[in-house]
């Protein structure tokens, strides 16, 4: 696609436009939380690497918070306490002799 002004675009090419300028966004969004939190994007992908289709919902590392708490987070349930999920992380993390 030619470079065009936005007023002689056919409503294809914007919405081309639209959605590389969306997909341009998440991946900048993307890239940015993986640095922020590196352990979380690694526990990700090793569910990943092993089959499982995996969306992170909250997270907490190196004191900052991702996503959003459960709504059970203020129904007296501790999330400090570490998770199954969290131990199973911490054997998995460790290397194999």
């Amino acid at each position: 696609m030619t470079k065009q002004s936005a007023k002689t675009l056919s409503p294809l090419d914007k919405l081309e436009r639209l959605l590389a300028a969306e997909q341009s966004r998440r991946a900048a969004a993307r890239d940015k939380h993986r640095a922020e939190f590196p352990g979380l994007a690694a526990m990700v992908d090793q569910f990943r690497a092993h089959g499982w289709d995996v969306k992170l919902l909250h997270g907490e590392e190196g004191g900052r918070e991702i996503g959003k708490r459960p709504v059970f987070a203020d129904e007296g349930i501790d999330l400090k306490k570490p998770s199954l999920m969290e131990a199973d992380f911490s054997l998995l993390s460790r290397k194999r002799k």
